[in-house]
């Protein structure tokens, strides 16, 4: 089962809790299990059935600065290169994991809208 952790902002919604296990298999999935655990939690992230304005959700792991990141927009790809710069609470950081609100600015690419979704990935080279 996934573990959903809860951000700071959320938390007076949640009694305090700061990670949840679900068996949600979706984002829509997770939100609706989630608000049945803790009514209003659907209403601070959506805004009717899509994610509010600048919210980000991260599915798993976490995000390194300079990892390769391909940005979708209504299912198509439509720029692949890296993360030229990740901050958090205005600060430069060399990561951000699950959990954390972060900012990202992708290299050679400023056209981000609502809606978005970037995935982050690192290539390793596969053991001889």
């Amino acid at each position: 089962m996934p573990v959903v952790h809860i951000p700071a902002l959320l938390r007076p919604l949640t009694g305090g809790a700061a990670r949840q296990e679900l068996a949600a298999r979706t984002v829509r999935e997770l939100i609706l299990e989630l608000d049945a655990l803790y009514p209003g939690v659907r209403a601070r992230l959506l805004e009717g059935d899509r994610l509010r304005s600048g919210l980000s959700i991260f599915v798993d792991g976490l995000v390194r600065r300079g990892a390769q990141a391909r940005l979708l927009r209504g299912g198509n790809e439509i720029y692949s290169g890296k993360i030229g710069t990740l901050r958090r609470m205005k600060d430069d950081a060399r990561e951000v994991t699950v959990g954390l609100e972060c900012g990202i600015v992708l290299e050679n690419q400023n056209d981000v809208q609502v809606g978005d979704i970037i995935e982050c990935f690192v290539i390793q080279p596969k053991p001889r």
